[in-house]
């Protein structure tokens, strides 16, 4: 297995893995999906890759997985954090180290991109014990909760 950047030549690809991520995702499986939205980031991140991260693991000549990231600032400080935004590898690869490469290159550009803390999140729905287990494994420590709420969930405060 073999990573690399992620180049524009990819990116009809990577699109196809994108829709099967968010088909398996119970969370995100009912929002549309923006193409020309995913083209730009592929482009911005091709143009900035100090800030944003994008990679590929190829198999046997095949893309069988990626990742996103990027590098902020906290709010409340000029250190940076590097977060991920996806981490998908197609489910006949899950039992190979297609991830864990991905994330080691994760964590590589982000230390030689000046990040002090590296975050991997789970919110897809879909084999979250399992997915963080894994993180676990590599040395990540869960720090906090991630709570969401559907919009059409939100009713008016009926407080004092």
């Amino acid at each position: 297995m073999q990573v690399r950047q992620f180049q524009e030549t990819d990116f009809n690809e990577l699109i196809k893995l994108a829709h099967e991520m968010q088909d398996e995702s119970p969370v995100y499986s009912q929002m549309p999906l923006d193409e020309t939205k995913l083209i730009k980031l592929g482009e911005s991140i091709v143009n900035d890759k100090k800030n944003l991260f994008g990679m590929v693991v190829m198999s046997e000549g095949k893309i069988v997985g990626f990742m996103i990231a990027a590098i902020t600032p906290y709010y409340f400080s000029n250190k940076k954090i590097a977060q991920d935004l996806a981490l998908y590898v197609v489910p006949k690869m899950r039992t190979s180290k297609a991830a864990i490469l991905l994330i080691w290159s994760y964590e590589k550009w982000a230390k030689d991109n000046g990040a002090q803390k590296i975050n991997l999140g789970v919110t897809t729905g879909f084999s979250d014990e399992r997915i963080a287990t894994l993180y676990e494994s590599i040395g990540y420590k869960r720090c906090g909760i991630l709570c969401s709420k559907d919009v059409s969930q939100v009713t008016e405060w009926k407080g004092a």
